[in-house]
């Protein structure tokens, strides 16, 4: 497993259509996430894609912990509420937790804040993280924020 190099995408949702090279699913994905009533849980899109709706309060960001993936991209879209995510440099962070053969996550911890990075994210917003980029979600951003996101896992 090689870390990516990071070039995570910052936009919103209009424009989600802009990322169809991607997930080839993007119109069942806006068609679902109009539900406004959608229950935390995992729904599942096509072979290629599938949706786990979250909702949680944000944490404060004291001891920052990294994930990444090595077979889905992450699409994430704020349907509620407001986050800060952290991403950083492969060379910034130390595996913290391997993968395991049957999930598609690792952990790692910052060992340098030197290309520490931030996007606040509102309702509305989205990011997209492909396999091996270190990101780390959830975080408040003035103060706690109770969410409700959407990820889209995207096989790459």
């Amino acid at each position: 497993f090689i870390l990516g190099v990071k070039i995570m995408i910052f936009d919103y949702i209009d424009n989600l259509h802009r990322y169809d090279w991607l997930c080839k699913d993007i119109d069942a994905i806006l068609e679902l996430l109009k539900d406004e009533s959608l229950q935390a849980g995992e729904y599942p899109i096509s072979e290629q894609a599938f949706v786990v709706i979250q909702e949680y309060e944000t944490r404060e960001a004291t001891d920052i912990k990294f994930e990444a993936h090595r077979v889905h991209a992450d699409i994430q879209i704020m349907l509620a509420g407001e986050e800060v995510q952290y991403y950083a440099k492969p060379q910034d962070v130390r595996l913290s937790i391997p993968f395991t053969a049957d999930n598609d996550i690792c952990f790692f911890t910052l060992h340098s804040r030197d290309s520490l990075q931030s996007v606040h994210l509102k309702t509305g917003d989205i990011t997209i993280y492909l396999p091996g980029e270190c990101h780390a979600p959830c975080y408040d951003s003035t103060q706690k924020s109770k969410v409700k996101k959407a990820i889209v896992k995207v096989k790459y």
